[in-house]
């Protein structure tokens, strides 16, 4: 299941007069709902081996255990690829060819340049797509020979269990 899911066991039994799983050393016990069913509500952050502990007091308890895998998919960081185009004869001039893909969706994907005695970076929020291409004329900024600029795109993903996480391009 993805992390955050809110998983809602309901169970259905015979001759049970109370319902508990373990995970690891955490006992989780489940509220009786109807005269043979029980229910509860977790939310999946971790994956984790569990068992179920369900008891009758007219039974003695088997020692047989069955275990069970709940597998939690962590939400990865979003990729960014750029393909950085330039022309021999606009010189003041970059194409970018980009990729930017998420396991769960982007939200953000933004382009920031500054020149290097500049304190803080400009940034130019572009719209999101799987592939795109962003087009920088930079004449406007007054260069001079020797100045330097520093760039990258930025994307966010969707993750809204954790917050958001980013990745830049190199």
């Amino acid at each position: 299941v993805p992390d955050g899911s809110q998983i809602n066991w309901i169970l259905t039994v015979e001759n049970t007069d109370s319902a508990a799983f373990v995970f690891g050393d955490n006992l989780v016990k489940l509220k009786k709902t109807g005269a043979n069913s029980f229910s509860c509500f977790l939310k999946a952050k971790e994956s984790s081996d569990y068992k179920m502990n369900l008891s009758n007091p007219d039974v003695n308890r088997t020692k047989e255990e069955v275990w069970y895998q709940l597998n939690v998919i962590k939400d990865e960081y979003p990729s960014i690829e750029i393909d950085e185009r330039r022309d021999s004869t606009a010189l003041k001039q970059i194409g970018f060819y980009g990729k930017a893909l998420d396991d769960y969706g982007l939200t953000k994907l933004t382009f920031n340049h500054k020149h290097k005695d500049s304190l803080n970076y400009t940034s130019e929020t572009l719209n999101i797509n799987e592939s795109f291409f962003h087009f920088w004329d930079f004449s406007s900024l007054e260069l001079k020979a020797g100045d330097e600029l520093t760039y990258f795109f930025q994307v966010w993903d969707n993750d809204e269990v954790n917050g958001n996480k980013s990745t830049k391009s190199t």
